[in-house]
């Protein structure tokens, strides 16, 4: 089963917050929400996920999931 999660968007109504993180790479609970959301993905039995990212993000992704 594959699964799509969304993570394109900086969260401008989250400012100063996101000012220079996107709000899925924002701390929560001691981890990046995004760690939270792949992590409820694969409990739910999904073994693909294509991650959604805005381009002027990708790199911040790369370096908070390890990939």
């Amino acid at each position: 089963m594959k699964a799509v999660v969304l993570a394109a968007g900086w969260g401008t109504r989250l400012r100063p917050f996101t000012h220079t993180l996107p709000k899925h790479l924002l701390p929560l609970a001691g981890k990046p929400l995004i760690r939270h959301v792949l992590a409820m993905v694969r409990e739910a039995g999904l073994t693909e996920v294509g991650l959604v990212v805005s381009p002027a993000t990708l790199e911040l992704f790369r370096k908070s999931l390890g990939g």
